[in-house]
């Protein structure tokens, strides 16, 4: 049913591209995504993370625009206020296991393509909404992703103060994982 329905990856991947990337759009690098290649340089757009299932850390979801990522994998993570002029909001971060994520069960495999949505383990710890996953090798011009965008303001705002106030840092951690997990959060 969704084969007949839905556009297949590589022939939405050139309006995905033109939509979400912020670099220039006539390199090899954007050449490869508009083609959804799968031997070409990696690149996923990371949008949500999924807290796992002991609450200790995230798994990260993602589409693969671009290349093929590898369970075990060195990667570079570009932040969303990552420049090519600052760096700073960037790291190199190893993948753990992968999983195709399938509503209520995730299957683990060894590697996925350019064109499917990814859950990656171990890469979470810079991540604050989105980011860029890139190859650490030949990452010089890859650019980031635009950050997810709502249009909605706060409906609700509350300020919260632990009773103790030695369980503070233990409080900003919470709400640090809160604000991960659910994309329309802000925290102050």
């Amino acid at each position: 049913m969704c084969v007949q329905h839905i556009k297949s990856p590589k022939d939405f991947a050139k309006t995905k591209v033109e939509h979400t990337y912020n670099g220039a759009l006539d390199t090899e690098l954007a050449q490869a995504m508009y083609e959804c290649d799968a031997d070409g340089p990696l690149m996923i757009h990371t949008t949500k993370q999924y807290p796992s299932r002991d609450a200790t850390a995230f798994h990260v979801l993602g589409r693969v625009l671009s290349g093929t990522v590898y369970a075990g994998q060195q990667v570079k993570i570009l932040g969303e206020n990552y420049t090519l002029e600052d760096e700073e909001d960037s790291r190199i971060g190893n993948i753990g296991r992968l999983w195709i994520p399938e509503a209520r069960y995730n299957i683990e495999v060894n590697r996925i393509p350019a064109g499917n949505w990814v859950l990656i383990e171990g890469i979470d710890e810079p991540i604050v909404k989105t980011s860029t996953v890139t190859q650490v090798e030949d990452s010089e011009e890859a650019q980031i992703f635009r950050p997810l965008k709502f249009n909605t303001c706060s409906v609700v705002k509350i300020a919260v103060e632990p009773h103790n106030p030695s369980e503070l840092p233990k409080m900003l951690d919470g709400l640090r994982k809160v604000n991960k997990s659910y994309p329309l959060l802000t925290t102050k």
